[in-house]
């Protein structure tokens, strides 16, 4: 189709990928990478505040130069498609002026569960979250979901990771602050979440999956087998890849 894309990632990120060898030769298809100050990775004796505070600081800097240098070199970045937590990068799209969207990994049916929670749902999900029992909540849009259908981070100990939901809180108020209605990119296809894709009317859900290795797929490259987004880093117990 002729459309050029940049990855943006970390030192970390790349060193995983060369690893690995998951750095793929495509046309149109080009890595840019930078120091988030943490290139051997994060160890679990690491203040994960002051690492979130690093990324956003420097990613921003690497992404912010990284347009301007393609704009200069007769290049225009005209859209920007990030992470799902890194919700600053649409602030920064706003700035550049350009298009964004964030990348959502998971089922859309999981997305319906983190907006409904904070739109109106709270109570409920928090009940069914805390009891053992075999009750269940309606959201609009979903089947009736019992406590085992509830992402992990609403069950407790919530304080497992005290980040997770503060973080789905403020990336659904970026997408608000948007002045049209926002596009969220989602890992799934039409005919399996047809009904889950269209539950949030405020938002355009879009499905581009199924996201999968290719070994999971045609079964044509076996090494292929990761999905690029271990938290723990298999040689290293100390170390977490936020890749």
């Amino acid at each position: 189709m002729g459309v050029k894309v940049t990855v943006l990632a970390s030192f970390f990120v790349q060193q995983r990928m060369i690893s690995n060898n998951a750095s793929p030769t495509l046309e149109g298809l080009t890595f840019a990478y930078f120091s988030d100050g943490y290139d051997d990775g994060i160890k679990l004796s690491d203040d994960l505040n002051d690492f979130r505070s690093e990324f956003k600081s420097r990613s921003s800097k690497a992404m912010a130069e990284l347009i301007t240098a393609s704009g200069n070199e007769g290049h225009p970045i005209t859209c920007l498609v990030y992470n799902m937590l890194l919700s600053w990068a649409a602030a920064l799209a706003r700035d550049f002026n350009i298009a964004c969207a964030p990348l959502w990994v998971q089922p859309a049916a999981i997305f319906d569960v983190y907006f409904h929670y904070f739109n109106g749902y709270e109570d409920e999900i928090r009940k069914l979250s805390s009891d053992n029992s075999s009750g269940w909540v309606e959201l609009p849009g979903l089947p009736p979901l019992t406590r085992r259908d509830l992402p992990t981070y609403m069950l407790p100990p919530k304080s497992a990771n005290p980040f997770a939901l503060p973080a789905f809180k403020e990336q659904l108020e970026t997408l608000d602050a948007e002045s049209k209605k926002p596009t969220v990119l989602i890992n799934t296809f039409d005919s399996l979440e047809e009904e889950a894709l269209r539950a949030i009317e405020k938002y355009h859900l879009v499905a581009i999956g199924p996201l999968v290795p290719l070994a999971f797929l045609d079964g044509k490259d076996t090494s292929d087998t990761a999905f690029g987004c271990d938290f723990v880093q298999k040689s290293r117990d100390d170390v977490i890849g936020l890749d």
